[in-house]
């Protein structure tokens, strides 16, 4: 009879998989780590080779160099450029040039041979040609590996190609330089990396060991499954009987009383003994002559009751024990042999829950007038701060205008010291509106909205800032052409973009001239009005927008950190909203969100 293939042996050969498919990556690596060893191993033999054959170049030219300058006829000369060169097979000709050059040693040279050459001290030059294709030995080089030197420009003087086939997997590849000043040649190495470099045989056997191996472990953890299973099964008929034990637990803090059916006692807890004052043994004795309630229901009516229906049963209030208020309850055993009766003490209880409560409400009224106190402090806090805030601005242009104006008195203008002081009286009656306007506020009385024109309110709004923005050399562009008026409070929509503004201009006093601006623009989306004021400076950091408009926190140095705060206060007053973030091109912006104007509403 075959066996069902069971999901413990599939888990098991997959792990198998897995542990076969980890053995082969680490073996693979180790094997690629000693391919690259010897790969290694044998560039550096190449590149000191090679290097040596520079050096010895060297020395040969500086050996002929000297000899040149001793003086030596051509006759010894030419016996001794025999004699030196006769060792390295690579040299393929020497030159001495002094008007003309002519040759002291020539052999074959190729379109790859390159030249080193030496400035004697007469004003001569020796020369001498060198072929690539000699420079290694027999034995020398690499034994599987396809290498080429060349110069630093990049012109091919030695190519030796290799009998592997086209690489497999991937390729080894090393880059040196010639350690010669004289001739800094680089040296390329690459080699292929072959499957037959791999023992995949030995791969295939190990995997199929491994495989072996986790289907067998995979039959002993199901054997080991298959017995916690039957042990679990085994513990689960045992829970019926312990579930008599966990009810007598479950009521252990008050006072506990297991019986039988006859109503004999068979388990008392200690607090069952306190309770009825420690009247000897209680295991053993019948429950209905320990337990007589002075008040209410006798226990044997009670008891009659329950045995009728055995099921939970909560004991009936108002029952006294011994001068004590009972309250309690009944339980049948899970076998119905039986049941359990518990019982409280109401006396500690109660004092305890009065004792709570009397502490909760004196905590109560200690917190209600605290929170009285902290609110009369806050919002004495709110209404200075505010009031200094707002005001500072007309009290500012008022000092401003009255010194205008007696400047002007001076020297005779009295056109211009009338305008001056008609502009000082506006602002005067501007601050008053703002107290007339933050005594409202404090008095709770109702906003009144009236039609406000945009391009009128900006243009007052211009001509208190003209001179302040000149100074600073800032440029303000207003596109509200197509603003249509909206619903709002005059005075404090005024306040909100002069401190919106005032807040842009100090934001680009360190932006060079030439990029201060500052742009306001509105756009109508349904019944609402947006109006944006953006300028081109540095933006909000990432502590500003996590704050932006929480009060007393500011990012100016003298900055009392209202401004923002009380300006999105003003917007929500007017049934709007003020958001600020940074615009994506750069720079801060801020988008007031007003109610468009209802001609026909406020006619109706």
């Amino acid at each position: 009879m075959s066996r069902r293939i069971t999901r413990t042996d599939v888990l098991s050969l997959l792990l198998g998989l897995l542990v076969w498919a980890g053995v082969v990556v680490l073996w693979g690596q180790q094997r690629h780590a000693e391919l690259q060893e010897g790969f290694d191993t044998e560039a550096r033999i190449l590149h000191r080779v090679l290097s040596q054959r520079a050096e010895q170049h060297d020395a040969i030219l500086d050996s002929l160099t000297i000899s040149v300058e001793l003086g030596l006829s051509e006759g010894q000369l030419g016996t001794f450029v025999q004699a030196l060169t006769g060792r390295y097979p690579q040299i393929s000709g020497v030159q001495l040039c002094t008007l003309d050059c002519q040759w002291l040693f020539q052999k074959n040279t190729t379109e790859h041979s390159y030249l080193l050459s030496r400035t004697t001290s007469t004003d001569g030059r020796v020369q001498l040609w060198i072929d690539p294709n000699q420079l290694l030995r027999p034995g020398e080089g690499m034994s599987r590996a396809t290498f080429t030197l060349q110069t630093p420009e990049r012109k091919l003087l030695l190519e030796v190609p290799s009998k592997d086939p086209v690489s497999d997997l991937t390729e080894l590849q090393v880059e040196k330089v010639l350690g010669s000043a004289s001739q800094p040649f680089v040296l390329t190495v690459h080699q292929a990396v072959l499957f037959r470099d791999f023992s995949v045989g030995q791969m295939v056997g190990t995997g199929l060991l491994i495989l072996l191996l986790a289907y067998v472990a995979g039959r002993g953890l199901q054997t080991v499954l298959t017995a916690r299973r039957l042990a679990f099964e085994a513990e689960q008929a045992l829970q019926s009987e312990k579930e008599r034990a966990q009810v007598v637990l479950s009521a252990v803090d008050d006072a506990l009383i297991t019986f039988d059916r006859n109503h004999t006692i068979v388990y008392a807890n200690p607090a069952a003994q306190t309770l009825l004052n420690g009247a000897g043994p209680l295991i053993g004795s019948v429950l209905l002559e320990q337990i007589k309630f002075e008040e209410g229901p006798s226990l044997a009516t009670l008891l009659e009751h329950f045995w009728q229906h055995p099921a939970f049963m909560e004991l009936p209030d108002g029952l006294i024990l011994q001068g004590r208020h009972i309250e309690g309850s009944l339980s049948p055993l899970p076998d119905q042999s039986g049941a359990v009766l518990v019982l409280r003490d109401l006396g500690p209880f109660r004092q305890r829950m009065l004792h709570a409560l009397e502490e909760s409400e004196r905590k109560l009224k200690e917190h209600e007038a605290l929170l009285s106190h902290v609110m009369r402090i806050n919002t004495t806090g709110e209404v200075a701060s505010g009031m200094a805030h707002e005001l500072n601005q007309p009290l500012t242009a008022i000092l401003s205008h009255s010194q205008g104006a007696l400047r002007v008195l001076q020297e005779g203008e009295m056109d211009l010291a009338r305008t001056a002081l008609e502009r000082t009286v506006t602002q005067a009656k501007r601050a008053g509106e703002i107290i007339q306007r933050l005594r409202a506020q404090l008095t709770r009385q109702p906003l009144v909205a009236v039609r406000v024109n945009l391009q009128q309110l900006m243009a007052r709004l211009v001509q208190l800032l003209e001179a302040d923005l000149q100074s600073r050399h800032i440029q303000l562009n207003i596109d509200l052409s197509q603003a249509p008026p909206v619903e709002a409070d005059p005075i404090q929509l005024e306040q909100v973009l002069h401190n919106l503004i005032r807040n842009s201009m100090e934001a680009l006093q360190d932006t060079p001239a030439s990029d201060r601006k500052i742009t306001l623009q509105a756009r109508t989306e349904g019944s609402q009005l947006l109006l944006s004021v953006r300028d081109h400076g540095p933006g909000l950091s990432d502590s500003a927008l996590e704050h932006l408009f929480l009060p007393f926190h500011s990012t100016k140095k003298d900055g009392m950190g209202i401004g923002l705060s009380l300006s999105r206060t003003l917007m929500q007053s007017m049934n709007g909203e003020l958001s600020g973030g940074n615009h994506p091109d750069g720079g801060a912006l801020f988008t007031l969100t007003l109610p468009v104007f209802q001609e026909e509403l406020h006619v109706h």
